[in-house]
């Protein structure tokens, strides 16, 4: 202001030259342009921020793309352990049932092999290996339905926990777009305030009147400016300490996953080593790899294109964005180090089973010994008997000579020996009491016999409940499996619903949405798949049920028949011991006969009746023999062919095994190397995202220093502008005040003049 006084304060008390106001005209116009100047760089810095905003728009929208690509991968990770769990389903029913086909071969085996002559023995010795693969097997279930039970509740928490850190992605989305629009409120009010001021400053250059007003609402319209800067502020403020809130949680999250990584490294190592048992069937699906891979080149082509893409956007809070993913892929590890373990729980389980089986074979073949011993103990009776036959013959015909003898010297000895004849019939009558008393013991000890029969009859019947007992578990274990299939079924109803709705969101992504359908239909051949194995155990069990009932009939026929043979055999040993005993007394008493040669011609008649029916009962014992011989061996014939097909049976119930194991262990590799290649491309796409979005991070932090920069350059020149507009008013305030005493000075001479 002190420039402009001195171009019109003059010594002289001269008047202000037109030279003077054209320089004072061409310093205001000067200055008018410096506010035009100034007023154009606000629009340009206005639409630069309007640039930046629509920048970080578009990268917004690039971060829901990504998110909507990371929810398609974690949708093929779930289909992959659905795939996993399946196959491990059927790996167990399949082991299930070879268990039951193996046990059903033992009965039988063990209903053949058992031995005649000491049955409650050999009953007691397979009641207790019974009860000890009962209990193992019993154990391992147990073993089995834990690790599932603890696989199902780790899979539920690890569910919670993905939905939480969804949910907390949500929020943090909403809260960046509360604050993205409370920011555009701000720059509304800005803008609004800038333009206010620029029509107060048109308003100056036009009156002077309303400076002071001006001033006022200049004022004004900078603490409304400091108040939106603080306001900001204090949104950035907030915005970091939910970030930090985030990153906390984090790291809780982070710590849980330590803990949960230190309770499963014994089940990793076990994996570990499954998996190099395996390496020798990964040769079989390089098909499969190979079109894994070109799934991999689809993927990276796609990814190329996100990336070109990503490089035209940029992005705000994408750190709480990249902690969430980070959170999902912590979730995503654990679920699969969940699923490894598992296999090894399946993989330990199947060792036992073989050791199960190994036993269950030892006790085959000490069966498979004790019947060829009870074949040899039979073989032996068997020849007795023929020697004790043809003894018996030689014995009669012995005592036909002797008789023959004995009648030429009858006639001799009649008058004689009568009184020793008399002594000889008493004899005789003793004897045939004492025989009486024999038969009386014997019939006692054929009940005792039939007793002790009766007891092993019973026993063999309460072992016959006992399997039927457990073939009605098999049964029900068979309809719990029914009952998971139907579970899975509805698992694989509901993934259809899942990729429905994903189809009818992602459109644009047709590839990944036939992938998708595809997946869909391998499960469903494998449900398919899995309900027919279902119904081949159940009709394996019909079968077994129905061949165990045969074979306890089977095996009831057979003690029958041996008890049969056992008390023909002792009936015919006695009598001919008592046919031997009568010989020898006739032998004895035709020897002392010298009485009467009629009662001695009538004792020798009594004693050739009696040879006769000793005779005739030999021979009745003999057909006997014969018959129950023929029927033994006819049973021997028909047990070894039991035996053999039996045996055969159990070969084939083995080659079943050796196959489903083989077979379950394949599907299990191929569900492992599914599960290791998704979770491969998830960690693919995951790190080229997690890149993607720092280098969004990096570009939104300079588009925010940019934005900083501009702010502050803008408030300094608007700073400066303010003050040039002060340094204006005051200019044209002392330039008005110069005007007005010029012109009291220039309007009093002449009313000086007036008034002369």
């Amino acid at each position: 202001m002190g420039n402009a006084l001195s171009i019109f304060s003059h010594g002289s008390g001269e008047g202000i030259s037109r030279s003077d106001l054209k320089l004072l005209e061409t310093e205001i116009n000067d200055k008018a342009e410096a506010i035009s100047a100034l007023e154009k760089d606000v629009a340009t810095k206005d639409k630069q921020y309007k640039d930046l905003t629509k920048e970080a728009d578009e990268l917004r929208q690039k971060i829901k793309t990504l998110e909507a690509s990371s929810t398609d991968s974690q949708s093929q990770i779930a289909q992959t352990q659905a795939a996993l769990q399946s196959k491990a389903d059927e790996a167990e029913q399949q082991l299930l049932l070879s268990k039951e086909a193996t046990a059903a071969r033992t009965r039988e085996l063990e209903a053949v092999t058992k031995d005649l002559s000491a049955v409650n023995d050999k009953l007691a010795a397979l009641q207790q290996e019974k009860d000890a693969l009962a209990e193992e097997v019993a154990t391992l279930k147990a073993g089995l339905a834990k690790a599932q039970e603890e696989r199902a509740s780790a899979e539920a928490a690890l569910k919670e926990e993905i939905a939480a850190l969804k949910a907390q992605a949500a929020e943090a989305e909403q809260k960046h777009a509360t604050f993205q629009q409370e920011i555009a409120k701000l720059q509304s009010a800005l803008e609004t305030a800038n333009k206010d001021l620029e029509e107060r400053t048109q308003a100056i250059s036009a009156s002077s009147d309303l400076d002071a007003a001006q001033k006022k609402e200049l004022a004004d319209l900078a603490e409304k400016r400091d108040t939106l800067e603080k306001a900001i502020e204090a949104l950035k403020t907030e915005s970091a300490s939910q970030l930090a809130a985030a990153q906390k949680d984090a790291a809780a999250w982070q710590e849980k996953h330590s803990a949960l990584q230190a309770s499963s490294e014994t089940l990793t190592k076990d994996l570990e080593a499954a998996k190099k048992e395996k390496e020798a069937a990964d040769a079989k699906y390089a098909s499969e790899a190979e079109q894994y891979k070109a799934d991999v080149t689809s993927a990276k082509a796609e990814v190329a294109k996100l990336e070109e893409s990503l490089n035209k956007a940029k992005e705000d809070h994408s750190a709480e964005l990249l902690a969430a993913t980070t959170k999902l892929t912590d979730a995503e590890a654990k679920l699969k180090a969940l699923a490894d373990s598992h296999a090894a729980e399946l993989e330990a389980s199947a060792k036992k089973l073989a050791d199960a089986e190994s036993q269950l074979k030892k006790a085959t073949d000490e069966h498979t010994a004790t019947l060829e011993a009870t074949s040899t103990k039979l073989t032996a009776a068997e020849t007795e008997l023929k020697a004790l036959q043809q003894q018996q013959g030689a014995d009669v015909e012995s005592a036909a000579k002797k008789v023959a003898e004995v009648e030429g010297q009858l006639d001799a000895l009649k008058k004689a020996h009568a009184t020793e004849i008399e002594a000889t019939t008493k004899q005789v009558t003793e004897a045939e009491e004492k025989i009486k008393a024999l038969t009386a013991e014997h019939a006692t000890e054929i009940e005792s016999t039939n007793k002790k029969l009766a007891e092993a009859e019973s026993q063999l019947k309460s072992s016959a409940s006992e399997l039927s007992s457990k073939l009605e578990e098999a049964q029900k274990k068979a309809a719990d499996a029914e009952t998971k299939l139907k579970a899975t079924e509805e698992e694989v109803e509901k993934v259809k619903k899942q990729v429905a709705e994903t189809e009818s969101q992602l459109k644009a992504t047709t590839a990944e949405t036939e992938k998708a359908k595809a997946d869909t239909a391998a499960v469903e051949e494998k449900l398919k798949a899995s309900t027919a194995e279902v119904d081949k155990a159940k009709a394996d069990s019909k079968s077994l049920e129905e061949k165990v009932t045969a074979s306890a009939a089977e095996a009831d026929k057979a003690k029958a028949d041996a008890a049969a043979v056992e008390e023909k055999l002792k009936a015919s040993t006695a009598e001919v011991e008592q046919a031997k005993s009568a010989a020898a007394a006739a032998e004895e008493k035709l020897k002392a006969a010298t009485g009467e040669v009629e009662a001695a011609k009538a004792q020798a008649s009594s004693a050739e009746e009696k040879l006769k029916a000793s005779a005739a009962d030999l021979e009745k014992a003999k057909a006997e023999a014969a018959e129950a011989e023929a029927k033994l061996k006819a049973s021997a014939t028909e047990q070894a062919a039991k035996l053999e097909e039996a045996k055969k049976l159990t070969a084939d119930a083995e080659s079943k095994l050796a196959a489903a194991d083989k077979e379950s262990a394949a599907k299990l590799a191929d569900a492992q190397k599914l599960t290791a290649e998704a979770e491969s491309k998830l960690k693919e796409s995951t790190d080229k995202h997690t890149s993607e979005l720092d280098s969004v991070n990096q570009k939104l932090t300079e588009a925010e220093s940019k934005l900083k920069s501009a702010t502050d350059e803008h408030s300094k020149e608007l700073d400066a502008a303010k003050k040039q507009a002060a340094d204006f008013e005051a200019k044209l305030k002392a330039v008005t005040e110069e005007l007005e005493k010029l012109k009291a000075a220039a309007a009093a001479p002449a009313e000086e003049k007036k008034e002369e």
